[in-house]
């Protein structure tokens, strides 16, 4: 496997992870739960909130855009920690997966 394909797959499963924990999951201290209730009242106060609201809730969405973050982090850091980093949160993404299709 080429180091680029080996770079988007491992992207690919970080960002899945992050996605999934933050329109899924409760997240620690239920965090990602507080930030989607907070969204969701502010959304019924003023439109402007509606659509990071439904963003929020949304895995694509929040998957595109971890997508983007983490391969700017992973091409453009010059600290090979932030490899480190994304590896382990594409190794959560792996156990996730495997987690879920075992059932």
């Amino acid at each position: 496997m080429s180091d680029a394909l080996a770079s988007v797959l491992i992207i690919a499963l970080a960002a899945y992870r992050l996605s999934s924990l933050v329109a899924l999951d409760d997240g620690p201290f239920y965090v990602f739960r507080r930030i989607r209730i907070a969204l969701e009242t502010a959304a019924e106060k003023h439109p402007f909130w509606d659509m990071f609201a439904d963003g929020w809730h949304c895995r694509f969405c929040t998957g595109v855009w971890f997508s983007v973050l983490l391969g700017l982090a992973w091409y453009c850091s010059p600290s090979p920690d932030i490899h480190v980093l994304i590896m382990l949160i594409a190794a959560a993404g792996v156990q996730e997966l495997l987690t879920h299709y075992g059932r």
